[in-house]
């Protein structure tokens, strides 16, 4: 069940990736992009929020903003 070794490109992956300095150089190429990505998309998560304020999907008491002493 080695058939996809028979072609050239597999084979070029292969001792691509079995090649200790290359091997370990993409690796941490890809962990560093991924990681990377991962702090950029929270950083643009956090930079979108809204600044108005808190929002509620229902009404709450300390949304009402008259004075119950009155």
């Amino acid at each position: 069940m080695n058939f996809p070794m028979q072609s050239p490109v597999f084979q070029f992956f292969h001792w691509l990736v079995n090649t200790p300095g290359v091997g370990s150089a993409f690796i941490a190429l890809a962990g560093i992009s991924s990681l990377t990505g991962y702090f950029l998309s929270i950083r643009s998560i956090r930079a979108k929020k809204d600044s108005s304020g808190e929002t509620y999907s229902y009404p709450t008491p300390a949304l009402h903003h008259k004075d119950e002493d009155q």
